[in-house]
């Protein structure tokens, strides 16, 4: 990924963000709302060794090796009518955020069409019959549906993907002593440190990020939410999507992740 450093007067690519189409998408998709997790507040993530990857079931290569997942994903692309590949990703809660990220990367860059999504309640599984799955404000059929599983997880079947979210990767790092500079349209949450959360220098526990996420974004007409991470600390999966789903309940239709420097 390019990266390019911003200074506090350099958003205008930001801006332009809230009037252009993405050009590229990556569909998420996760089970971490009925995992169990809960990591040591100021513990780091750890993974001793690579994660395995699946696509649609299939076995495709570990996180340490991203090639053999991008070839099988260019394989499926190149029979379609349609050159484009929306693709959902699931990823375990213990995983490290950028490991998850880096799977995600490797596929943008071969024509995946991002998108955050998540799976349906388990409880609600049975009730899952439509043909198309809510992104944000569009539809994608489930026939074209593209599901890559990082790490051990149960069912990769895109018949139990319930909806999805917007995802943005962005292309350019900021010095965390700019990061107040980020245009207001966006709702920014900070997110440096497992199960810690800052919202415009307010500190907010799990349980009560929809709330704040809800009434910040209801004065917004853009409902988007920029997550910021740190270059210099690793945060696990879990606490990422912590606010994804916090994010899409408060009625979000898009995530922009950006990484800042020291």
């Amino acid at each position: 990924m390019i990266m390019l450093k911003l200074t506090a007067s350099s958003f205008e690519p930001f801006r332009a963000l809230m009037v252009l189409p993405v050009l590229y998408g990556i569909v998420f998709a996760t089970a971490c709302a009925k995992q169990s997790w809960s990591a040591p507040p100021s513990a780091p993530a750890t993974q001793s060794t690579a994660a395995k990857i699946r696509l649609n079931g299939e076995d495709v290569g570990t996180t340490e090796d991203t090639s053999v997942l991008v070839k099988r994903f260019t394989e499926i692309i190149d029979h379609r009518t349609s050159k484009g590949g929306n693709f959902f990703i699931r990823a375990e809660n213990g995983l490290r955020f950028s490991e998850v990220i880096r799977v995600a990367e490797a596929l943008s860059q071969a024509h995946g069409i991002p998108d955050l999504a998540f799976d349906v309640e388990p409880a609600s599984a049975g009730n899952i019959s439509r043909d198309s799955v809510p992104i944000g404000r569009a539809t994608l059929p489930r026939s074209l549906m593209l599901v890559v599983t990082v790490g051990n997880l149960g069912s990769a079947r895109g018949e139990l993907i319930s909806g999805g979210l917007h995802l943005y990767l962005s292309e350019f790092t900021m010095r965390v002593s700019a990061r107040h500079s980020v245009p207001k349209e966006f709702v920014v949450v900070e997110v440096f440190r497992d199960n810690e959360y800052v919202i415009g220098d307010k500190s907010v526990p799990a349980a009560a990020l929809k709330s704040e996420l809800q009434a910040r974004l209801s004065r917004n007409e853009d409902k988007r939410v920029m997550i910021l991470t740190r270059s210099d600390a690793e945060i696990q999966w879990g606490s990422f999507m912590e606010v994804a789903q916090a994010a899409r309940a408060a009625g979000a239709d898009m995530i922009h992740i950006l990484t800042l420097t020291p």
